[in-house]
């Protein structure tokens, strides 16, 4: 067929070619995701039919420069999937589109490797394998050696033997492979699709919003299965799955926006609105002219990247407001543009006279300053005075916190693609000033605590967040911490902190209690086992009980007494001289023993048992 179109139309020829595009698409030398698949193939098909439309309808020639931009076209598409092939050296050993099986496959296979390597050539042999792998330069951006590091407490001149030592121990087992593996494969696939098709992504790519749901349905599975007991007394308590925690997340929230506020009453503070936008640089797509497309002026910061900035500018602006001896209570949200670069809502408190400081300080430090340009002064950072007042104010930002939350005012796919997207990048959501939530549910959770502390309790339990803090601050209430101890790592005694209570200023201490996750099918099955031995020991004492009374009875008959011996618990027939049998019941002797003995004595005190 290409080579009779070629006779007619020396350029459908090409155009078959186009429409065949896609195929290669498939072998870029990579295996792309389906969801990556459905976004790319239309590009190219699409660009294609227009060339064919022209071809077919013989109304001109195709032009040598329209051929040109079409392969051209389709070149765009196929050459950054190559690229990228070639930079991220993972995709030598696994696929884009590989499931949890054969990541864990791969994973063995590779632990496997490191102990090889490390036998035959030591340190470089291990870091060689590694490297080739997962293609990081830095070791200490490997899962689990920042942790490790910390817990070791080596001083930095030791740290080359101890990162290696780290490395050892985690790299030679497959669960560590795993979540390396998949971590990696997250970010390259994420990469793909932010290069080959940016217009599709809607704060993530459809492949990182599977991923996302999929652990989600994983963590709801695993707390239907499983189960916390309390070491004390056995107690059972249900886990929360992701939408309680959610749920719970939004209301501690919401407590802590409206403690604020009346923080900021108390204390005489007036809101202001502030939102920070990241510079136009940042922004991956653009919608300047009127239509969504890509920013010519991209530097290809990534949005964790993104945020990283922005956290350091404001850890850099609240460290100039401490100089300046401003004192400001706030609260932020975080979000998502479409095109993934993140930006701040926040509510913020201070004195009337220290907001045009405060203003020139967060200009200062986001470039948003007019000397940065007019567009940069008034999109980089937005001040606003509420027009209802403070507690006007907190409704309104707990319209943002009921949507990260729990997805109020949003769809159900934007809720979930906002979870996708803070869990692709590592970013935290929602964080206020005065943060003091661990001592907040440890307060709500546990029993009464002694001394003046016991005011932040009952703060907290009654869900008053800003009595609570001053109470808190007032007494000195924290956690109480304890050691415990780990493995040793070059040459350096692991050793991590474990919250075991709370404790305050005047030595006051009261621990929590201890619960153990375990499956209900084990502890079900447990506790089934201990019932059928109880009922077991049970029938055998009362087989014992019965035989215990006939004997008695067998030796009352011998004396000219008598009774039932093949009925010895349904009661005993006194036959005495001169009187009517009467029938009593014996009392059980498990129940009460003294009774039992009693009884016996009764009938003849020269029996005994």
């Amino acid at each position: 067929m290409a080579a009779a179109a070629e006779a007619l139309f020396p350029e459908l020829a090409r155009v078959l070619f186009y429409q065949d595009a896609a195929k290669d698409v498939r072998d870029v030398q990579i295996k792309l995701t389906e969801n990556l698949k459905k976004a790319i193939i239309p590009l190219v098909q699409k660009r294609a039919e227009d060339i064919l439309k022209v071809v077919a309808l013989g109304r001109q020639p195709l032009p040598e420069e329209e051929k040109m931009a079409a392969k051209q076209a389709i070149e765009d598409v196929l050459i950054p999937a190559k690229i990228i092939a070639k930079r991220e050296p993972l995709l030598n050993y696994i696929d884009l589109d590989s499931d949890i099986d054969k990541i864990n496959k791969f994973a063995e296979q590779q632990a496997k490797q490191i102990i090889i390597a490390f036998n035959k050539y030591g340190n470089e042999g291990m870091l060689k394998v590694i490297k080739e792998t997962l293609g990081v330069e830095d070791l200490l951006q490997l899962p689990g050696v920042k942790t490790k590091l910390r817990e070791t407490g080596a001083p930095k001149a030791d740290w080359g033997r101890v990162v290696l030592a780290v490395i050892y121990k985690n790299a030679t087992t497959r669960g560590w492979w795993a979540r390396a593996t998949k971590k990696v494969v997250n970010r390259i696939r994420e990469e793909i699709w932010r290069e080959l098709v940016p217009n599709h992504i809607k704060a993530v790519s459809s492949d990182s919003l599977t991923t996302s749901q999929a652990v989600d349905r994983r963590a709801e599975e695993w707390a239907k299965d499983h189960v916390a007991v309390r070491e004390k007394d056995g107690r059972l308590m249900t886990l929360p799955t992701p939408k309680d925690k959610a749920k719970k997340e939004q209301a501690e929230r919401i407590t802590a926006a409206f403690g604020l506020g009346h923080a900021a009453k108390e204390l005489g503070y007036t809101p202001r609105f502030i939102t920070i936008t990241c510079p136009a640089h940042m922004h991956m797509m653009t919608t300047a002219g009127g239509s969504y497309k890509q920013n010519p002026s991209y530097d290809g910061t990534t949005p964790k990247q993104a945020m990283e900035w922005i956290n350091t500018g404001w850890s850099q602006s609240r460290a100039a407001f401490e100089k300046a001896e401003i004192e400001i209570i706030w609260e932020r949200v975080v979000e998502p543009h479409r095109d993934g670069t993140p930006h701040v809502h926040m509510l913020a408190f201070s004195k009337e006279e220290n907001w045009e400081q405060i203003e020139e300080i967060l200009r200062d430090r986001f470039e948003a300053g007019k000397e940065t340009g007019n567009d940069r002064y008034k999109r980089g950072v937005a001040v606003e005075v509420p027009k209802a007042g403070i507690f006007g104010a907190v409704l309104y930002i707990n319209a943002y916190l009921n949507k990260i939350s729990t997805g109020s005012g949003i769809s159900k796919k934007e809720h979930n693609r906002y979870r996708a997207w803070y869990r692709q990048y590592g970013i935290r959501a929602y964080a206020f000033s005065g943060r003091k939530a661990t001592v907040w549910r440890l307060c709500r959770s546990m029993g009464p605590i002694p001394g003046a502390s016991r005011e932040a309790q009952e703060a907290a339990q009654k869900g008053d967040w800003w009595s609570f803090f001053k109470a808190a601050n007032k007494t000195g209430l924290q956690p109480l911490k304890e050691d415990v101890i780990g493995e040793e790592l070059g040459g350096y005694v692991c050793t991590r902190k474990r919250i075991i209570g709370l404790t305050d200023a005047a030595g006051n201490i009261i621990t929590k209690a201890k619960w153990v996750l375990r499956k209900i099918a084990d502890v079900e099955a447990e506790r089934a086992h201990a019932k059928a031995r109880e009922d077991i020991n049970a029938r055998v004492m009362e087989l014992e009980f019965k035989e215990q009374v006939k004997s008695h009875l067998l030796q009352l008959l011998q004396k000219g007494q008598g009774g039932d011996p093949g009925n010895p618990a349904g009661g005993f027939w006194e036959l005495k001289e001169g009187q009517t049998p009467q029938k009593t019941a014996p009392p059980d002797p498990r129940k009460d023993p003294e009774g039992w003995q009693k009884w016996c004595e009764e009938i003849d005190p020269a029996v005994g048992f």
